[in-house]
């Protein structure tokens, strides 16, 4: 489990921009800000949908008042998909916190943080 604190292991993940598809790096992504990492097995999925989400939209405002800026959500779907479940999401956010969908879709990331967990049923690694 991360702890506060901690550093965020450097890798490369995808994201959907305005101007399209980019890599960003995690040392980027995290440096200089109060930040907040979910990960979750993957965007649309019930559980992820009816729990994982709404516990995080739930809990924005009280993050923003304890300094957190932008909170950042680790999936393994590729960055349209999880472009799409963020418009979704930040629509029931009722705060200025800033929400950053990460596309981990080769599990690097997982791994890197200790993590990853191979759900089994045919699917990719997830966290």
């Amino acid at each position: 489990m991360i702890q506060p604190g901690d550093r965020i292991p450097a890798v490369s993940l995808r994201v959907l921009t305005d101007e399209g598809i980019d890599t960003i790096e995690t040392t980027d992504v995290f440096a200089g800000k109060q930040m907040v990492l979910f990960g979750v097995p993957g965007a649309f999925t019930p559980t992820c949908s009816s729990c994982h989400m709404p516990s995080l939209v739930e809990a924005a405002p009280r993050l923003a008042e304890l300094g957190v800026d932008k909170i950042a959500v680790l999936t393994s779907n590729d960055h349209h998909v999880n472009e799409a479940w963020r418009a979704t999401i930040e629509q029931g956010m009722r705060t200025k916190v800033e929400l950053t969908m990460l596309s981990d879709a080769d599990g690097t990331a997982v791994k890197a943080l200790g993590l990853a967990d191979d759900m089994g049923f045919g699917m990719s690694v997830r966290s």
